[in-house]
């Protein structure tokens, strides 16, 4: 997976996070993100990374996550590590 697509499916987890009960307010409280900024750092890979590292560390999000869009985990780690902060495949 290339940047570009794990940049994609960041911002896919990230309406997919504003549709599930509790999940996105939940991604605030830990991320310090306040609502009204979403919208704007959404396109900031930085903070597509936060996202993701977020959706990970929580197995039932994870699997839910990667149910609701036909992928395996291992997809959503591959696109984690295009993002800043990951390790680079």
């Amino acid at each position: 997976m290339d940047r570009h697509n794990a940049e994609i499916l960041a911002l896919k987890a990230l309406s997919w996070a504003a549709t599930e009960q509790g999940t996105l307010p939940r991604f605030v409280a830990h991320s310090g993100v306040a609502l009204d900024d979403l919208r704007r750092q959404a396109g900031d890979p930085e903070f597509l990374a936060a996202l993701l590292d977020f959706l990970l560390t929580d197995d039932s999000l994870t699997k839910s996550f990667c149910e609701e869009m036909g992928l395996e985990p291992h997809q959503l780690h591959r696109a984690r590590a295009q993002l800043p902060g990951g390790r680079q495949e």
